[in-house]
């Protein structure tokens, strides 16, 4: 018996110019709960962190994670 064809997955890797920032996407079969998306600061060991998001994240909150990210740093005021 044949198996039926599934659709590639695509494997991206991104990285910011400034290099402080990559981005991987990785989607896995069947499980969508696990990450598939990866946003890594490979920096210094003491400044190292990851962000993961499943694949029912929505791409826009991803997209806006990332922007927030690489854009222009917001001053913020003391005032409450």
């Amino acid at each position: 018996m044949e198996r039926p064809l599934r659709p590639r997955l695509p494997h991206v890797l991104l990285q910011s110019p400034d290099q402080q920032v990559q981005l991987a996407l990785e989607p896995n079969e069947p499980e969508p709960r696990d990450s598939w998306w990866r946003i890594t600061s490979p920096g210094r060991h003491d400044r190292r962190w990851q962000a993961s998001f499943g694949a029912n994240t929505p791409v826009e909150f991803v997209g806006a994670f990332t922007d927030n990210l690489t854009g222009p740093a917001v001053q913020r005021s003391g005032r409450t």
